[in-house]
């Protein structure tokens, strides 16, 4: 069966930094299925064209409160993602295009049922094997677009084998890994960062890592009440971008920790 041709690039302004070259050509990480099958971005022709079942619907999600950008963060950690877009006209639904079925499968298999921002999140295969370009016109209560190309965002997280081997594909916890914070961040500067979100606030905060003005950066854990209020804070206030006192940006990152106590941290998240 003839493949669809890949849709041109996406009319919306990329607020994400561009991802190198490597992510046409990084072979998928070990966790892809067995048996000689290569389900990188390159077999497919390219960014924009995925593989038959790496399309995901979402259902359940808080219309108000979500964006392309807050779907791009629930499942980042789960695979590179080609394209999102929410569905105006079935509120609370949304498709994902992940670049192969693998990262389609573990993100279903992992957020399948999961509670977050008082909504249980259902996933299932879509019927579809790719997502269209651009079909609406209309954009989010926040009035960020309802359809997204991610193909060049630098935040997907499974660019390059270096990448690969530092994420361990888990399921949503309540103490998230942080990393790339500002060198000068204190527990301070997150607490109002979470309260301008509006997002929970974590309850212990313990850094590997706390340099000062100059230095590279901060990393550490954070811990919340249950693992739904850390859900809540992972899809809101990953990749934002904060600033140093030295007026540099950094894009803040989370990522679900296999840690279940914050003082005996395991450094791998």
């Amino acid at each position: 069966m003839n493949r669809p041709p890949a849709p041109p690039q996406a009319a919306f302004q990329q607020t994400q930094p561009a991802a190198p070259q490597a992510f046409v050509a990084q072979q998928y990480p070990a966790a892809a299925p067995t048996g000689g099958q290569d389900y990188s971005i390159a077999n497919f022709g390219g960014p924009g064209t995925g593989a038959p079942g790496s399309v995901l619907m979402l259902y359940g999600l808080d219309i108000n409160r979500i964006s392309c950008d807050s779907i791009f963060n629930l499942l980042c950690s789960y695979g590179n993602i080609l394209k999102v877009k929410i569905l105006i006209n079935k509120p609370g639904t949304a498709m994902v295009h992940m670049d192969n079925p693998q990262a389609a499968k573990n993100a279903l298999q992992h957020l399948q049922q999961t509670r977050g921002m008082g909504n249980t999140l259902q996933l299932a295969f879509s019927k579809h094997d790719y997502i269209a370009d651009k079909g609406q016109a209309e954009c989010m209560p926040d009035g960020t677009p309802c359809w997204k190309d991610f193909t060049q965002s630098r935040n997907n997280r499974f660019l390059t084998a270096e990448a690969v081997s530092k994420n361990r594909i888990i399921g949503p916890s309540k103490i998230l890994h942080f990393y790339n914070a500002p060198p000068d961040s204190t527990e301070d500067t997150f607490k109002q960062l979470f309260s301008e979100l509006k997002v929970p606030e974590f309850t212990a905060i313990k850094f590997f890592s706390q340099g000062q003005p100059g230095g590279k950066s901060s990393t550490g854990l954070m811990e919340w009440i249950d693992v739904e209020s850390a859900l809540e804070v992972y899809v809101i206030a990953n990749h934002y971008t904060m600033h140093a006192l030295s007026g540099r940006a950094y894009t803040f990152k989370l990522a679900f920790s296999s840690n279940t106590s914050i003082d005996t941290p395991n450094m791998q998240h």
